[in-house]
């Protein structure tokens, strides 16, 4: 089972979302599974693009019916900016990121991250699930920099 990771703005220029649309169809057929939060904009467009019906994409909080375990907040205590800033609910945020890229047990990391940022749609929340695949050691393609030739090459040579 080879995983994959999307965490991206809530929003982001629909020619982008299109893309990753595409990208997850293609992913999805080479038979990568996505694991994403699923919120709108760029992660929702990735979730578009996959069959649900075959249990391709795993969402924490839907299929888990659990709140992240006191590891993932330790971690995501670790990799936040300003986290005794942070109010419940973007700490709650920060651990299911933390899932997204980890697994739920924090088992299973996914093999890459694509994300995007580019001026205004770039988040605290990218910035940070950045910053946890970099501690983790997850490859991350930033679509403000990869076309998907260039990225699904580089997916392939993992």
């Amino acid at each position: 089972m080879q995983l994959y990771s999307v965490v991206g703005p809530k929003s982001s220029p629909s020619h982008w979302n299109t893309m990753l649309t595409r990208m997850a169809i293609y992913f999805e057929d080479s038979g990568y599974i996505l694991r994403t939060r699923g919120r709108d904009g760029f992660e929702k467009a990735a979730v578009d693009g996959i069959d649900l019906s075959h249990n391709k994409v795993i969402i924490p909080g839907n299929q888990w019916h659990t709140t992240p375990s006191k590891l993932c907040y330790e971690i995501a205590w670790d990799n936040a900016s300003r986290w005794l800033d942070l109010n419940e609910h973007e700490k709650t945020r920060r651990a299911y990121i933390v899932q997204v890229l980890l697994g739920h047990k924090l088992n299973s990391k996914s093999k890459f991250l694509i994300t995007y940022t580019e001026d205004d749609y770039t988040s605290e929340e990218v910035t940070f699930a950045i910053r946890v695949a970099r501690t983790f050691e997850i490859r991350t393609f930033d679509l403000a920099q990869y076309s998907f030739s260039k990225l699904w090459e580089e997916v392939q040579q993992l």
